[in-house]
């Protein structure tokens, strides 16, 4: 999934849970941290010019959310504020519930092993390497209904 669709969605399952809680930059900030920059690991591949096919680490697999996503919650939780850790987790684990419903090959136990799996029922928009190559026999809907669905939970949620 893209950056945009990461963020409405971790705003839209925050904002939804929390709006009463918690402020709406703390919101924003939670969802754009653990529901975007999730996908760091992308850039610094990008920067380092790996294979646009290897870009995607561990960090975006669920161990990724036990061993990255946890401790920040858990210590966050301890030194601001104990809803916090669900401020983490919950993007964090939509982050990679998107990755594994849209067109992507994942290695779902790495880092403790490379074996990987094509999973997805989502064309991602634009279009991945991934998408282009191993899905392209494969059906699915585009990311862009995904998108509209987010805005208009979004809206829907805000006014």
């Amino acid at each position: 999934m893209n950056s945009l669709t990461h963020f409405l969605a971790a705003f839209d399952i925050l904002y939804a849970i929390f709006y009463n809680i918690v402020g709406v930059n703390e919101i924003i900030i939670f969802a754009f941290l653990f529901g975007v920059l999730v996908d760091i690991d992308v850039f610094y591949g990008l920067y380092k010019k790996k294979a646009k096919s290897h870009l995607r680490t561990w960090i975006q697999e669920p161990l990724g959310l036990v061993i990255i996503g946890l401790p920040i919650g858990i210590l966050l939780s301890l030194i601001v504020e104990p809803i916090y850790i669900l401020l983490v987790i919950l993007p964090y684990a939509s982050h990679i519930a998107l990755d594994y419903i849209t067109f992507h090959i994942v290695s779902y136990i790495s880092p403790l092993s490379k074996e990987s799996m094509a999973v997805g029922f989502i064309k991602p928009f634009p279009p991945s390497p991934d998408s282009k190559t191993i899905f392209k026999r494969r059906a699915g809907i585009s990311e862009l209904y995904i998108i509209l669905a987010t805005l208009v939970i979004t809206v829907i949620l805000v006014i």
